[in-house]
């Protein structure tokens, strides 16, 4: 009789354990699927992020410079090649939360990078400009989350930072200093 009770309590504790294993089985199968969805979407936002790059061509830094100093005097070639320097930043944002939803970064992971490029790639006029246009449409067609755009925003709108124009202005003082040294 005690005998007939432990093989039942051990079958149904034997019964416990494949039930558990199927259940971190099927865990496991959705796990490997979001991180490969995440794999997928990072391939194609980096073959998007090559792709914008080449429209950047040679004459980027003086486009750039212009972008910053003087916006309503870019030409449409210009603006396309500004706009190829706003993307890549944006999509790499895209991956990095995107492996963060998938479990495979943490969530200061991709907040940092939106914070340390934000205030570069975004500060002006026409780089603002083009994330009001941009990433509004992104953002209300569901493509950017509702964290990533919020974060961005509060990354672009730092009232801290000083952009590129901001830290050549202090490199500028801090080699003339050093020359008077």
């Amino acid at each position: 009789m005690k005998f007939d009770k432990l093989n039942n309590w051990l079958r149904v504790i034997a019964d416990l354990g494949i039930l558990i294993g199927i259940v971190l089985v099927l865990v496991q199968m959705n796990q490997n699927e979001d991180l490969m969805r995440a794999q997928i979407m990072s391939q194609y936002h980096d073959s998007y992020s090559a792709y914008e790059a080449s429209f950047a061509g040679e004459n980027l830094p003086a486009i750039w410079e212009k972008s910053l100093l003087e916006p309503e005097n870019l030409s449409l070639g210009e603006m396309r090649a500004m706009e190829s320097v706003t993307f890549v930043p944006l999509f790499r944002w895209i991956n990095l939360y995107r492996q963060h939803e998938a479990g495979v970064l943490g969530d200061m992971d991709w907040k940092e990078e939106v914070e340390m490029d934000a205030s570069w790639y975004f500060f002006g006029a026409y780089a603002r400009a083009w994330w009001e246009h941009f990433g509004n449409a992104m953002h209300d067609d569901g493509y950017l989350s509702d964290e990533l755009f919020e974060h961005v925003e509060e990354a672009i709108n730092d009232p801290e930072s000083n952009g590129p124009i901001g830290d050549y202005e202090e490199i500028q003082k801090i080699i003339q200093r050093n020359k008077k040294e």
